[in-house]
């Protein structure tokens, strides 16, 4: 994880300007996550995991800004910008820390959110981070991932990457930009959708179910069965 957090440390400052071109479908893939978050208490209590710059965070405070959400990064430099975005917001508190390391209380939130960052762990650490968030939520409680996940195959693998490139090479990013995009996909570990979903359903979760899919960026759901 040292790799990722030199890289995104470098980005930090310019890291949300080049955010909506390097994500093809920004607005569906943001805009599907925050209108099925939907939460019976109005200040709700909700950990980041991989928050970078509270872009997904400053989206649900929008939503519910009494909301109570800890944003945890391994980028210091992202953490700052999230500081600054989300100043105007009482409830919010950053910690830096691999997410590996993450420790979420039994029982303690009403929501958990992540994006773009959980696709840097390996598959057993996937598993172990689905676990801890599971046990974190309170009953009911829900679990958000917008994410980028491993094609079915080669060929699909080499489509989506394509498809990709040409998306943001006709962009305007510079081709600077372009090139750290790129080296930045490298430290990607992705892992297929249905066997991410698989993992959440034996876990234990209910309602799995992948929202929205745009090549490999998707939204996945899922919830915490109620206490009966």
């Amino acid at each position: 994880m040292k790799n990722v957090e030199k890289q995104f440390d470098a980005v930090a400052n310019d890291y949300d300007k080049q955010r909506q071109s390097l994500i093809p479908c920004f607005n569906d893939f943001y805009g599907v996550a925050i209108e099925n978050l939907v939460l019976e208490n109005e200040e709700p209590v909700l950990m980041d995991i991989g928050a970078g710059t509270g872009l997904f965070s400053e989206m649900v405070l929008q939503k519910y800004p009494l909301a109570h959400i800890e944003l945890i990064d391994i980028s210091n430099e992202m953490l700052q910008m999230a500081k600054q975005r989300l100043v105007a917001y009482p409830n919010v508190r950053t910690t830096k820390i691999n997410i590996n390391d993450v420790h979420l209380a039994n029982n303690q939130y009403d929501a958990v959110i992540s994006s773009l960052a959980i696709h840097h762990l390996t598959d057993e650490e996937k598993k172990n981070i689905y676990q801890k968030i599971y046990h974190g939520l309170k009953s009911g409680g829900i679990f958000l991932h917008a994410e980028q996940v491993l094609a079915a195959n080669g060929h699909l693998t080499e489509v989506y990457h394509n498809t990709w490139v040409d998306k943001i090479t006709k962009s305007g990013l510079s081709d600077e930009v372009i090139k750290q995009a790129l080296e930045r996909v490298k430290l990607d570990k992705r892992t297929a959708l249905d066997t991410q979903l698989g993992w959440l359903t034996e876990i234990g979760f209910r309602n799995v179910d992948c929202l929205y899919k745009y090549y490999d960026f998707v939204v996945m759901k899922a919830e915490k069965q109620p206490v009966a």
